[in-house]
């Protein structure tokens, strides 16, 4: 569509000043241009303070709008961060991993294995693996999958999800 190819054009020149435009765009009042900002800033992906600092913000105000919330954890970048500020990420990915709605769910528990940096970070999607929502396990799985945290703890647990022969999988 026209406003996917815009933005890949957009993005292709990665300047400060389309960053900018980007940022602007998601201190709009109109909902489509927050949503359009969001999506230009994932395609951008910059790993800058202020984009991680405005998708958090705008992920901490938006929890009942799922496609705000998906372009905003979309958007977030992949960048280090200090010990305090990675703890208060999968603090706010944690409770969107609990949200009603089931795609942003499995977006959370993604972008939680994203920031993981150890098994605890992970226990979200181990608890997801328990869950009676058969979408939210397999999310989880996959997640656990592309995660970078490895322990045999936790290649334990995952294991015996896997083999028991009461799970549907």
């Amino acid at each position: 569509d026209m406003k996917d190819s815009l933005f890949q054009i957009l993005a292709e020149i990665n300047d400060p000043e389309v960053e900018q435009l980007a940022l602007n765009l998601t201190q709009d009042s109109d909902r489509n241009s927050r949503i359009s900002g969001l999506d230009l800033l994932a395609e951008l992906n910059i790993p800058s303070e202020d984009t991680l600092t405005l998708t958090t913000d705008v992920l901490w105000e938006n929890q009942s709008d799922p496609e705000i919330i998906l372009s905003a954890l979309n958007a977030m970048p992949e960048m280090p961060l200090s010990q305090d500020k990675n703890t208060e990420v999968l603090g706010l990915l944690n409770t969107l991993s609990k949200n009603n709605d089931d795609g942003v769910r499995s977006a959370s528990l993604f972008s939680i294995a994203k920031y993981a940096k150890n098994t605890h970070d992970l226990n979200p999607l181990l608890q997801a693996l328990d869950s009676s929502l058969g979408d939210d396990k397999i999310s989880a799985a996959m997640a656990l999958e592309q995660s970078p945290v490895t322990s045999s703890t936790l290649k334990n647990t995952f294991l015996e999800k896997m083999t028991d022969e009461n799970e549907l999988w």
